[in-house]
């Protein structure tokens, strides 16, 4: 975003943009050296404020804005920090599990879907960080969203079938929150199915209605945690005590097919009280439907 002109002397033009994290490039238009120049600083402008950013490079991946950021191994694929930045509140005490996958009989985490390429890109609404993993016969796809001018992080993922045979997909945990010990209080956190173990969830989701949100509190702030779609909902797995986004949609997966599971969100909040909660989600509802909106708008056009 092209921000300003600077003239550093008569001999010299540069043209400044805004890159992230405190970086200032200087691209020259008319320079005796003839080459772009950058400048480390800090820098702050409000009306680069609301903006949402992405930044990926060999060890890290980042989405965030100036509410919220989450942090990823770039190399590993799980995340390292989910924090509310207007409270300064990392939401997660330990590297997170990310997702499960139970698919022709196999449990399949991290380690199990080896090869990880990241991507990036933005539009006038949003951001967006996409985590592609593949072992060759299935393809995990996770988008993070972030809006412009909102709190929270929208994430969509589908897994698609590459090999040359069917493949019968159970359940998933689609994303895991380890949140930090010193939690006031958690609501809705009755329901714990074992998802990585259990292969037949269905009598215990049917027996004990799954909660669709959850809301984590602090003295200082709280998260919700949400998912919406068939077959969503929120879990604490027993092994680690994670709160996990989970789908249970039993389906077989054909070669070339392509299968969405549940979206999720989660958005941290400042003020450990009703009305903040109601406040932050109101924003990410409504940043949301601008979104859907703008979307729409450009399909048509």
């Amino acid at each position: 975003m092209k921000l300003c002109t600077l003239f550093l002397d008569s001999h010299t033009q540069y043209t400044t943009y805004f890159c992230h994290f405190g970086v200032l490039c200087l691209m020259t238009a008319e320079s005796c050296w003839n080459q772009p120049i950058i400048l480390q600083t800090t820098f702050n402008i409000d009306a680069m404020n609301d903006r949402s950013y992405t930044y990926i490079d060999a060890g890290t991946a980042i989405i965030g804005n100036r509410w919220c950021e989450r942090r990823w191994s770039s190399f590993m694929g799980y995340s390292t920090e989910i924090t509310c930045l207007t409270s300064d509140i990392d939401w997660l005490a330990s590297n997170n599990t990310e997702f499960v996958i139970h698919y022709d009989n196999e449990i399949l985490g991290l380690r199990d879907l080896g090869d990880i390429a990241w991507s990036e890109e933005a539009n006038t609404h949003m951001a967006v960080l996409e985590c592609r993993k593949s072992n060759g016969t299935i393809v995990l796809v996770t988008r993070s969203t972030i809006f412009h001018g909102s709190p929270g992080i929208l994430r969509k993922s589908y897994l698609a079938n590459v090999s040359e045979k069917p493949g019968n997909f159970i359940a998933a945990v689609t994303d895991t929150i380890f949140p930090v010990d010193d939690m006031l209080r958690a609501e809705v956190l009755h329901f714990n199915p074992r998802i990585a173990a259990d292969r037949d969830i269905s009598g215990l989701i049917r027996s004990n209605p799954p909660p669709l949100t959850v809301s984590l509190w602090r003295k200082d702030g709280g998260l919700i945690i949400g998912t919406e779609g068939p077959g969503g909902f929120v879990a604490q797995l027993e092994n680690k005590g994670e709160i996990a986004l989970a789908a249970y949609c039993p389906t077989t997966l054909f070669p070339g097919g392509i299968l969405h599971l549940p979206e999720s969100y989660i958005i941290p909040f400042r003020g450990a009280n009703e009305e903040a909660r109601k406040r932050a989600q109101s924003d990410f509802v409504r940043a949301r439907r601008e979104w859907f909106d703008w979307a729409q708008q450009r399909e048509q056009a």
